[in-house]
Parts: structure tokens; C-alpha cells; sequence
């Protein structure tokens, strides 16, 4: 009993051991024949065993394992054959049959012979000699036979060479081939490669894909009825297209062809076309294309006609050399024009929405509101033969992510990438020496900011883009941290528009100026600290920043630096407030400060107070008067608009500069008090609309009375 309980441990033992070696094998070891390790648990190495017999398929031999692991092979290779017998292996190759012809320097194929192939290649020698003619019958009911390639040495196909081949449906024939008498009656051909030349002895009831290799003309009603063709390839050779040589084909929907095709081809469920040769596309060529999703064309197009892809609303990608009408032209330059617009302004009415991707190959600049607004685009790829982008190029491309600006830029124009809101990182090449303003105001998404090292113009650092010349920073986004090491000293107009992802920034001692519109429309700005080295503001540099933490002072939201908070008064606490007492540490009074406060009555400005922002008290309709005082050197536009109950201004010699229409609507201000001589005020620079819809007609100087007419 205790012998049997042993014997029977022992062999389940042994059962498992077995089985772990097996699995412990490395299947790279298999296939090179050597010895295979268990994993050194002791047990012995297994090493593969292989026939000496050679196995083959139509192409490879190979000698296959004889022990457990049959799947294992080695020594696979292609065979060498040599008059279809493998030198290697002695495999015999099935064979078509041949026959030497008259010349005795080539061979016709008279036969199917041994080959039981399905898809066979016609072969350019046979025993040292071409192969130039498929003979009478050759395939004659070989039902067996699905596709047939035949190779360019062969000039002709009898009668009747595949007459019957009844599961037939693709087949290659090269161009210069004569084909003789009913060589394919009866073959069901559903994809063909072909020659013009050999259209005719083609049976048209299953075509499905037609690819034309060279030719020159493709007769009237060539294709008629081809009901099931869906795909039609069209050579630049051919110039002539007969009439109705595509009638009733209306389910085509890949055509490749030249230009002079596209009437030809029906267009009723075309989805995508490559335009492959031709010098224009005309007007309305795709006109109503209800299923074209995308199109190709070539640099040698030179204009595409108004209108041409209008009412394409499936269009989802193109591809084009320029973008309008011409390509050397400056007139009609933007995208809407090829599909049916008149101006810019309406490309986002006329360019489908369906439409994402947009490929330029050749085009020389990118001009003035090419794409602007075409807020569906979310690539657009620019060629490197484009040397400049206009001003608004790509303004309000809202869905654009990414752009890539080739080294051969040398110019981006005046807010090209404005509110391009979805766009995350730009990077700017060494080659661009100019950048407008607003170049990329309202990029909310922008995160990254990278200026190429050899730039000799511009800079990044901390994700700024950098003047570096200038010390102005002209670029700024939501991870920007402006360098304190003196290499910035001005924040340029609209530099962080539109950021609404903006939450805090720091803006370093040492910088002088900020522009006009620098953080508006940043919604997201919780926290500034403006350093006592400014000494200049620019109009609207805070507009619409709702979230901003601010220091009170009386009835005033101000902001500023640890050591003056006060630096700048931001707003009037409220607009129903009546009177406000500006802190005495006050540099700015912003653009606006007071505008709508109708219930102000009076307000005292400090000495303190260096620059007060356009419409700073537009529309306090119950301010009688006020005293600007002699810090003050600029009275900007609209300062005073709408203020219909102000009777006394007081301008201090100070001024040097007056704008644009600073008492518009100020019924009840008919003179003004110049603290200087006539000859100060003559010398004050004031714009030809300084006192344009206004009642003041007199001026009262230290010396005497100015009449204004």
C-alpha cells in the first residue's frame, strides 16, 4: 500500500516537472535551433530536434521541429529557382505553359498548365527570354482565376485570353497592349488598371475602381452606366473627355484626375478628389458637393475661381498651394472668396463648419484677414515658402490649437493670432524680426511662449515674449513670470488681453511703462503688484478685470505695491457716490475711473496725480467743475464727455498734449481757464478734434482771451 502511495507521488511529480520545463522554454531559442534553459531549477536543458527534410510553400522552405514543439521551424528562406525548380530544395514551381515564338527570342503563354494560383502575375521571362504575348484561349474558362496582373513586356492579348474566367474582378493591363476579340466577354471585373486604349474590351456591368495608366482622349460615353464604379483614376495625359464618357456614374466618390476632368466626372456623391495636374480650377467647380469631405491640389494650379467649393458642407480637410483667387495677386486673398464670399468679414458664414484641416504648399504670405474668423479651423499648416503673415491673418480662429510659423517668416502683423483663444503654445522662429501689436491678444489657452536661440530680435524668458532691444515685453500668457533682472522695462499694448486664465502676476521694479489694454478682458486676475517705478499707464490697461483684489481708500478701489497701495486709482466704489476724496500718494486716476458717477458733485485731484486715462468722469452729468492739477501734462480723449452741468475747467500750464475731443457734449461749458500765457497755449499740441463737439468758445490765458471760432 505505502509502495503504490510513493509510485503515484512520484509520477504526478514527474508529470509536473515535465510540464514546467516545457513552459520554461524561450521561444527565441526555437526558431535558431539551439538549446533551451528550464530556468535553473535543475532539470535538464531541451533542445530542439528538426527533420532533415526540407517543407516549402509556393514561396519559402524550411525544416520543421520533430520534437514536441512542432510549430518551431529553422533555416527559412525564399526559393531560388532556377527554370521553376528551387536550387535549395528541389520545389517545383506550378507552372503556366509556354510557347517558344517564331523569333525563338521570346515566349507566348498558351495555357493555365500546372498553375493552380488564384491571382497570378504574368512573369516578364521564362527560360532566360521575355515573355511578350498572352496567346488565343490561353485562359479560356478558368473559373478558378480571381486577378491577373500582366507586366509591360507583354504586347498582346489574344482572342478570347480570358473569355469565361467567371470569378475575374481584378486585373492589370499594361499601356501599348494590344487585346484581341472578346478577351474578357464574360468576366465579372470589379477593379482595373488600364490604358485608354483598352476601355473598350472591358465588360462595364461590375466596374467598381478604375485607375487609367496613359492615353490621351477617353471616348463619348465611354463608361456609360457604369452604375457600381466608385473610384476613377484619370492620367494628366489625357486631354479630350468625350461626351458623356462618365453618364449616369453617380456613385462615384474618389476621382484622382487633371483639372480639365472635373466637369466630366458626376459629382453627386464624390468624397474626395486629388487634383493632380492644371493651371485653374474654375468658378462654381464643386459647387454644391453636398458629400466632398476632402480635395488635393497641386502647386501648378495658379487661380481658383470664386465660388468653387461653395456649398460643400462635408468638407472636413483641403489641401491648396494659396489661399483666393490668384496666386500672385494681392486682391481677393481670403479664404471665404473660393467659397462664395465678397469680403473677409464673411468667411465664417461661407466656410463650412465641417471643414478642420487646411494645408497651404506654396503660397508666398499669409495677407490681411486671410482666415479671419474661420472659428471652425483647427489646423492650419503654413508652408516654408511663406515669408510674412498679415495683420489678422488668423484673428478669431478660435479652434486652432496649434500653429507652426516656418523659419522663413520674417514678419507677423498687427493681432494676426488675435483671439485665437484655443491656441496653447506658440514658438517664434529665428527668422522673425517684426511682430505687431495684438499679434496674439486674447490667446486666453496660451500657455507656452518659446523664441528660437538665434533670434537676434526677440527673446522668451518665463514664458514672455521679449523685445529684447526695447526691454518690452510684447507677449504674455497665464504661466508668464516677467523677469526681474532689469531685461524688461515696458509691457507693451494688449500684452495680456484676453489672458482670462490669468490669475496673478508681478510686474518687477524697473518697468517704466505699461501699454493700453495691457491685462484687459484678464477676468481671471485676482492679484497685480505695479512697482513706484511706473510712470506711465496706458488707456484701459485694467478693463474689464472684475476679479481684482483691490485696496479701498474713501470711495475708491485702488491698486498698487506693498509700499503704495494707492499707486493707482482703479474705480469709483460706486456710480451712485457723490463726492470722493483721490488719496495723496495717487500717480493715475484709470481710464473710466469715474465714468457714470452721475451723482458726483465734486472731486479734489492731488498734486500727486501724474496722468488721468481717457473718459476718466464721462458721463458726470452733475460735475460743475473741476481743477486738473500741474502734474498733470495730457488731457486725454473724452476725458470730460457728457458732463452737461460742468461750467469750470481749469488746465494747468503743464500741458503738453490735448486729444481727441475731451468736452464732447459739455452743453454747459462754454470757456476754459489756462493757468500759462496765450503763447503756452498756441504751443500746447492738440489734435484737429481737441474741441470738436463742444460749446467752448474762448479760452481764458494769464494774459489775455483766446476766441475760438
Amino acid at each position: 500500500m505505502k509502495k503504490s502511495i510513493i509510485t503515484t507521488i512520484l509520477s504526478v511529480l514527474c508529470s509536473f516537472v515535465f510540464a514546467f520545463g516545457l513552459t520554461a522554454c524561450d521561444n527565441e531559442n526555437y526558431n535558431n535551433g539551439g538549446t533551451v534553459n528550464n530556468g535553473g531549477d535543475g532539470t535538464q536543458p531541451h533542445t530542439h530536434t528538426y527533420s532533415e527534410e526540407w517543407s516549402h510553400d509556393n514561396t519559402y522552405h524550411w525544416h520543421a521541429a520533430t520534437c514536441e514543439h512542432t510549430e518551431e521551424i529553422k533555416d527559412k528562406a525564399e526559393h531560388n529557382f532556377i527554370n521553376d525548380v528551387c536550387s535549395v530544395c528541389d520545389y517545383i514551381l506550378e507552372s503556366l505553359e509556354y510557347a517558344l515564338n517564331s523569333d525563338e527570342q521570346s515566349y507566348t503563354i498558351i495555357g493555365i498548365g500546372t498553375c493552380k494560383d488564384t491571382d497570378i502575375v504574368i512573369p516578364s521571362i521564362y527560360n532566360d527570354l521575355p515573355v511578350t504575348g498572352i496567346g488565343d484561349n490561353a485562359f479560356y474558362n478558368c473559373g478558378s482565376l480571381t486577378s491577373i496582373k500582366i507586366l509591360d513586356n507583354v504586347a498582346s492579348i489574344g482572342d478570347n485570353a480570358f473569355n469565361g474566367c467567371s470569378n475575374l474582378t481584378n486585373i492589370v493591363i499594361p499601356d501599348n497592349t494590344s487585346i484581341g476579340d472578346n478577351a474578357f466577354n464574360g468576366c465579372p471585373i470589379e477593379t482595373v488598371t488600364m490604358p485608354t486604349s483598352a476601355i473598350d474590351a472591358i465588360p462595364k456591368t461590375n466596374l467598381k475602381s478604375v485607375v487609367i495608366t496613359s492615353g490621351e482622349s477617353i471616348e463619348g460615353n465611354a463608361f456609360d452606366g457604369c452604375t457600381s464604379l466608385t473610384s476613377i483614376t484619370i492620367p494628366d495625359s489625357v486631354t479630350l473627355i468625350g461626351e458623356n464618357a462618365f453618364n449616369g456614374c453617380n456613385r462615384i466618390e474618389t476621382a484622382i484626375m487633371p483639372t480639365s476632368a472635373i466637369s466630366a466626372i458626376p459629382q453627386t456623391n464624390l468624397k474626395s478628389v486629388v487634383i493632380t495636374s492644371g493651371e485653374s480650377i474654375e468658378e462654381n467647380a464643386f459647387d454644391g458637393c453636398t458629400s466632398l469631405t476632402s480635395i488635393i491640389i497641386p502647386d501648378s494650379v495658379t487661380s481658383i475661381g470664386k465660388s468653387a467649393f461653395e456649398g460643400c458642407n462635408s468638407l472636413s480637410c483641403i489641401t491648396l498651394p494659396f489661399i483666393g483667387a490668384n496666386k500672385d495677386e494681392t486682391r481677393n486673398t481670403f479664404f471665404g472668396y473660393n467659397f462664395g464670399a465678397d469680403d473677409y468679414r464673411q468667411n465664417d458664414r461661407y466656410v463650412p463648419e465641417s471643414l478642420k484641416t487646411v494645408v497651404i504648399t506654396s503660397a508666398e504670405s499669409i495677407d490681411f484677414s486671410t482666415f479671419y474668423g474661420c472659428s471652425s479651423l483647427t489646423s492650419i499648416t503654413i508652408p516654408d515658402s511663406v515669408t510674412s503673415i498679415g495683420s489678422s491673418a488668423f484673428n478669431s480662429c478660435s479652434s486652432l490649437t496649434s500653429i507652426v510659423i516656418p523659419d522663413s517668416v520674417t514678419s507677423i502683423g498687427i493681432g494676426a493670432f488675435n483671439s485665437c483663444s484655443s491656441l496653447t503654445s506658440i514658438v517664434i522662429p529665428d527668422s522673425v524680426t517684426s511682430i505687431g501689436g495684438e499679434a496674439f491678444s486674447g490667446c486666453s489657452s496660451l500657455e507656452s511662449i518659446t523664441v528660437a536661440s538665434g533670434n537676434s530680435v526677440y527673446h522668451s524668458d518665463g514664458n514672455c515674449l521679449i523685445e529684447t532691444a526695447s526691454k518690452t515685453l510684447i507677449v504674455g500668457c497665464k504661466n508668464s513670470v516677467i523677469p526681474t533682472d532689469g531685461s524688461v522695462t515696458s509691457i507693451r499694448l494688449a500684452a495680456f488681453e484676453g489672458c482670462s486664465s490669468l490669475t496673478n502676476i508681478t510686474i518687477p521694479d524697473g518697468v517704466t511703462h505699461i501699454g493700453e489694454r495691457a491685462f484687459a478682458y484678464c477676468s481671471s486676475l485676482t492679484s497685480i503688484t505695479i512697482p513706484d517705478s511706473v510712470t506711465s499707464i496706458g488707456g484701459a490697461t485694467f478693463l474689464r478685470c472684475g476679479s481684482l483684489i483691490c485696496n479701498e481708500y474713501s470711495n475708491g478701489y485702488y491698486l498698487g505695491n506693498p509700499n503704495n497701495p494707492y499707486l493707482i486709482l482703479l474705480k469709483a466704489k460706486d456710480t451712485s457716490i457723490t463726492t470722493c476724496t483721490i488719496n495723496n500718494t495717487t500717480k493715475f486716476i484709470h481710464s473710466f475711473a469715474f465714468g457714470n458717477c452721475r451723482s458726483l458733485t465734486s472731486i479734489t485731484i492731488p498734486d500727486s496725480v501724474t496722468s488721468i486715462g481717457y473718459g476718466a468722469f464721462a458721463y458726470c452729468s452733475s460735475l460743475t467743475s473741476i481743477a486738473i492739477p500741474d502734474s498733470v501734462t495730457s488731457i486725454e480723449d473724452l476725458m470730460f464727455q457728457d458732463c452737461t452741468n460742468l461750467t469750470s475747467v481749469t488746465i494747468p500750464d503743464s500741458v503738453t498734449n490735448i486729444h481727441y475731443a475731451p468736452f464732447q457734449d459739455c452743453s454747459n461749458l462754454t470757456s476754459i481757464k489756462f493757468n500759462g500765457t496765450m503763447q503756452q497755449w498756441e504751443a500746447i499740441d492738440k489734435t484737429i478734434h481737441w474741441d470738436s463737439y463742444s460749446h467752448i468758445n474762448k479760452v481764458i490765458c494769464t494774459n489775455g482771451i483766446l476766441n475760438l471760432n
